[in-house]
């Protein structure tokens, strides 16, 4: 069981550094740097139009926010948001155990892999932000009850489902996180890994089956054609014939 309390000057001490965080986010970051991608997002905002080439929840989004910074700001500032108050909601929750821990929490959010694309105006950095935002929360109500922690819990569902809309392929690893807002006491993330890891081998074998199968049935094909010649020689010429068409198709 976790502790249920923190020292006073840790948590305050998490807070500040987590803001310390978000002000060198946008000190460096602000307002964030426009890709290609992100360019034709930006114009369905100006024109309001909803098109399924890029999830129209971003453009929803980023056309309410708006105003609060017009252009990449506001939809920059919300994806650092919810960045550093993931990061900072795992720490409180570490703080229960270690000072020292939680400290190493927040030094994490700057480690440059995850910080330096804090930058791009992507959906994915907005997905990744929500999601993680979505399981700091749980981890830091996990062993409370009460009214709070349902209304935390359905909370990390709607930032789940938020981040299932902007990046519809998540929903395979989807159910991953809604067991452990749901069963956060419970969850074992090694125990899912491992079941994670033994789907995938599962399906790696079926793919390696699937490729035996069509390399047999190629091999009788070519059989069946290099029968009709007689000699070696003509067989070698067949099988260069073969492998031209092969490649070039």
């Amino acid at each position: 069981m976790v502790p249920m309390g923190a020292a006073h000057g840790t948590i305050v001490l998490v807070c500040v550094m987590a803001g310390v965080g978000l002000a060198l986010t946008i000190l460096v970051f602000y307002p964030g740097y426009l890709t290609r991608d992100a360019t034709f997002v930006r114009g369905y905002v100006e024109n309001w139009y909803l098109g399924d080439w890029q999830s129209p929840l971003m453009t929803i989004v980023w056309r309410l926010i708006d105003p609060i910074s017009p252009g990449t700001g506001s939809i920059f500032l919300l994806m650092a948001t919810l960045y550093w108050l993931g990061f900072a909601m795992a720490a409180l929750a570490v703080a229960r155990r270690s000072g020292g821990l939680a400290i190493a929490v927040l030094l994490l959010a700057l480690v440059p892999p995850a910080f330096m694309l804090l930058a791009m105006i992507w959906r994915d950095i907005l997905f990744g932000a929500a999601w993680l935002l979505a399981a700091a929360i749980i981890y830091f109500v996990a062993d409370r009850s009460g009214s709070s922690y349902w209304a935390v819990r359905g909370l990390a569902l709607v930032l789940v489902g938020f981040g299932i809309l902007l990046r519809p392929n998540a929903i395979i690893a989807a159910p991953l996180l809604i067991a452990y807002v749901a069963w956060p006491a419970c969850f074992e993330w090694k125990r899912a890994a491992l079941s994670g890891a033994d789907e995938t081998e599962g399906e790696k074998r079926q793919a390696r089956n699937a490729f035996t199968i069509q390399r047999g049935k190629e091999a009788v094909e070519t059989g069946g054609v290099l029968a009709g010649f007689g000699d070696d020689c003509d067989r070698r010429a067949a099988c260069h014939a073969l492998f031209r068409v092969k490649i070039v198709g």
